[in-house]
């Protein structure tokens, strides 16, 4: 996501967001930990903790706390019983209603529970040194690991936990990586929180407004993802391959000379009625596809110079904070010489003949750069993409290369009398 959307996105959020919803999430929280403080886990007896017993002496037990009474502050309902080592009630097809326990904390639900407070006990410690390996080494579910981290130090943790959500979050904010998608849980967290405190508007936000802007956003995407289905598959947003997994065919042929486009002659409307295209959930789809093709660009030009420290350095995607330079990505040759690059993307297949729309900007400044390049993008769903790396095709006298006016500026004034 470029700079100048997710402005446009916070600025719609700040305007209806409303500051109570924090103010009674946060006043929940401290209730919860004033009756079950870090201290007294360790006596805490198995009643006063187990999913499936919801009341124990007139107050929520500890899970109850967890899954339902804080379920807007990060859903973890919808996962098995199994995530919190003991609970009680049924089991599959055994419907008998008992103490039940997760057979890798213990063999009996006595031993399974002791394992289960130990766990709980030993992240809390971690959670509050801020040591992250701990974190993710502690076996407890992942889900119910972030949302106990989150509970109980919520100015530290983000109340997002499901591995699959984080990634899925990353990819949405355009904050993936080659390694991302491998994180543990809590590795996905704090490149979020990260990205939040670096931000201008977001580092003045606590983490519990920033996840809820953060749920929006996803819960928004997911809706549109499942209108797009069949009916608008053209404008749905792609579900992207994980970077780390994306392996291009990188090509520099040279354009061919002898190519003639036949001019396409514009005539007026036929009397066929066509439907009228949704050109903002296009607009979205295009964006998400543009800025995942020079995603891809970034990650190529980061392993090609991963080994020189120094150019790698050098290395910036400038389209990512403003549109104002004319092309996306500051590039650098193994010599030192810089290098423009344009990233132009398509999730069509490669092949030999491609088109792409360019504006007059862009083609100006290509003519006023000494090292241009066009990196066309090609099927982007693949993990084999396809990168067609075209030395400055709009060189004075360049042979294969057609520009065809599509859109014109009209301007205009009124006579004065």
């Amino acid at each position: 996501m470029k700079l100048e959307q997710l402005r446009a996105k916070q600025q719609v959020f700040v305007k209806d967001f409303d500051e109570a919803v924090v103010a009674d999430i946060h006043r929940r929280l401290r209730t919860f930990q004033t009756t079950y403080p870090v201290s007294g886990l360790g006596k805490l007896p198995i009643d006063e903790y187990i999913y499936g017993k919801f009341r124990i002496n007139q107050h929520p037990t500890f899970c109850y706390w967890m899954e339902k009474e804080l379920s807007d502050f990060g859903r973890i309902a919808g996962s098995p019983c199994f995530q919190y080592g003991v609970w009680y009630g049924t089991h599959g097809e055994d419907k008998e209603v008992r103490y039940r326990k997760t057979k890798k904390y213990g063999d009996t639900v006595e031993e399974a529970y002791r394992k289960v407070i130990v766990f709980i006990q030993n992240l809390l410690e971690a959670g509050a040194k801020k040591d992250f390996n701990a974190i993710a080494a502690n076996r407890i579910a992942n889900k119910f690991k972030g949302k106990i981290l989150a509970t109980y130090y919520p100015e530290i943790y983000l109340s997002i936990y499901a591995d699959d959500y984080l990634n899925d979050i990353l990819k949405y904010f355009s904050l993936d990586d080659g390694s991302s998608y491998k994180e543990a849980p809590i590795l996905q967290q704090q490149r979020l929180i990260r990205w939040k405190n670096a931000d201008d508007i977001m580092k003045h936000w606590n983490l519990t407004q920033f996840a809820i802007f953060i749920n929006r956003e996803l819960n928004a995407y997911y809706d549109f993802e499942k209108k797009g289905v069949k009916k608008n598959e053209e404008n749905k947003v792609p579900r992207f391959p994980e970077l780390g997994e994306i392996l291009p065919v990188f090509s520099t042929d040279e354009i061919d000379p002898s190519f003639k486009e036949v001019e396409k002659v514009y005539t007026a409307a036929s009397s066929k009625v066509k439907p009228k295209k949704n050109y903002a959930q296009k607009t979205i789809r295009d964006t998400a596809v543009g800025t995942r093709g020079e995603q891809i660009v970034m990650e190529w030009e980061r392993r090609r110079l991963k080994c020189y420290p120094e150019l790698l350095a050098r290395l910036e995607w400038v389209s990512e904070h403003t549109d104002s330079f004319g092309y996306d990505i500051n590039s650098v040759e193994l010599d030192g010489t810089s290098v423009q690059i344009e990233v132009k993307t398509t999730t069509r297949p490669s092949t030999d003949k491609i088109d792409f729309f360019l504006t007059e900007f862009e083609r100006t400044t290509a003519l006023s750069c000494k090292n241009y390049y066009i990196y066309y993008v090609s099927d982007i769903l693949n993990t084999r993409p396809g990168i067609w790396a075209i030395r400055n095709p709009f060189k004075e006298n360049e042979s294969g290369v057609h520009l065809s006016p599509v859109v014109y500026k009209a301007s205009l004034k009124k006579e004065t009398p």
